[in-house]
């Protein structure tokens, strides 16, 4: 309950009381008003969002806060809740990380399996938040991924590829990059709550992969090679005959 609502909540009714004394002989009417009022401010205030989504609440027409799930008050006339209300769940995440280099300049394989949510303690919205807010979840979602991408690049030049092979290091890793990553995705609203590194060394179907295509490459250049060899000992051939 943000201080505007609680104000009105504890200034209507001293209000009222006020007002009963101010003028005794309609007091009656006075509370009975006041009654019918309050019943239909709550008939029209009180909203329900079960957990674990929370409401978004615009004030005045403008992005406001997130309420908190279950039973709300909002300021009738005041306050209006979004059609659609925030999902709080963790999501999961797959994939991997490119152009990554280790510290002797060998390229390291890095696919990455984590969950990733909106933070719980989100209460006002900011215009950095509110940006956010608005992206659809596919876009937050490129968010989170892009960010840890970049903070991995620079990380791993840190290590080399002989380190990475051990998975106490990549554990100490993970919980590195998990910590930088969330200072830089707390002012948009976003957490990584776990991020499990699936390996540093590719599968067996990735290396045969990557040599087949290493000998194709080889043997297409030989036949490129080959075929000028031949261009140059054929004879010429006259156009006009």
């Amino acid at each position: 309950m943000d201080s505007l609502t609680r104000a009105l909540l504890i200034g209507a009714p001293s209000f009222v009381i006020v007002l009963v004394l101010l003028f005794p002989n309609h007091g009656l009417w006075i509370v009975l008003a006041a009654a019918i009022l309050a019943a239909i401010g709550l008939r029209i205030g009180l909203h329900n969002t079960p957990d674990p989504f929370r409401p978004l609440i615009y004030r005045f027409g403008q992005m406001h806060r997130l309420g908190q799930p279950g039973v709300i008050v909002l300021l009738p006339f005041i306050d209006e809740e979004a059609r659609t209300p925030i999902d709080m769940r963790p999501l999961s995440l797959k994939f991997d990380v490119y152009q990554l280099a280790a510290s002797d300049g060998d390229t390291v394989y890095m696919n990455l399996e984590l969950t990733w949510q909106i933070r719980s303690d989100v209460d006002r919205i900011d215009p950095l938040l509110k940006q956010t807010l608005l992206k659809s979840p596919e876009q937050r979602e490129r968010l989170v991924e892009h960010t840890i991408s970049t903070v991995a690049r620079q990380l791993l030049l840190n290590y080399t590829t002989v380190a990475l092979k051990r998975s106490d290091v990549r554990e100490s890793i993970t919980e590195i990059l998990r910590n930088a990553v969330n200072e830089l995705l707390a002012p948009h609203g976003l957490m990584v709550e776990t991020i499990f590194w699936r390996g540093s060394i590719p599968s067996n179907e990735y290396l045969k992969a990557k040599l087949a295509m290493k000998i194709a490459h080889e043997q297409l250049e030989l036949y490129v090679q080959d075929m000028a060899l031949v261009g140059e000992h054929l004879p010429g051939v006259d156009p006009e005959a």
